[in-house]
């Protein structure tokens, strides 16, 4: 019994790590939508104590929300190309992000190469690919008919399918 409890406590720390790890992720991110710049160096400073994707990822999002999209962008896409192609789905999520981001900035050519390289990572994933495709052929963000305010704020509507975003913003003008 001693054995088995000893094999498996490595495995039960690892998962607790990363219940942890999603935690903070979730703390920084709403954190973000209070305070960005208070958010922004919480997550450089988890950055510095451990080297968490995670933290690297709120604080690119932090800055988007700060309205500093292309810095965000280049963030999120550097950050997809440092991680393992083993972990190519959060790595097509980030690209997939930066894309958007890349959208807010008004830079279509670097959003079309972000989401292109979502594509790439994510093989022919059929679930995930019609809002890369969608996203992609986007030249701007999209906006509702009328020209109605958008009120998702910038680090939401990156993290959102185009589907999404535009249930949202019909819902918010209707």
């Amino acid at each position: 019994m001693n054995i088995i409890a000893a094999l498996a406590l490595p495995f039960a720390l690892m998962q607790s790590a990363a219940e942890v790890e999603g935690s903070r992720f979730e703390q920084c991110v709403t954190q973000i939508e209070a305070d960005a710049p208070a958010a922004y160096e919480t997550a450089m400073s988890w950055a510095a104590e451990g080297q968490s994707v995670n933290a690297y990822r709120c604080a690119a999002m932090a800055l988007i929300d700060m309205e500093r999209y292309q810095e965000g962008a280049r963030r999120l896409e550097s950050l997809a190309r440092a991680i393992s192609s083993n972990n190519n789905g959060v790595q097509a999520e980030l690209f997939s992000q930066a894309g958007n981001a890349y959208l807010l900035a008004r830079l279509p050519a670097n959003a079309r190469a972000a989401f292109s390289q979502a594509m790439a990572a994510i093989g022919n994933d059929p679930a995930q690919m019609p809002d890369l495709l969608i996203d992609r052929a986007a030249p701007t963000p999209w906006k509702p008919i009328g020209g109605a305010p958008r009120k998702i704020s910038p680090h939401r509507w990156i993290c959102a399918p185009m589907m999404q975003r535009r249930c949202a913003c019909a819902r918010r003008r209707g």
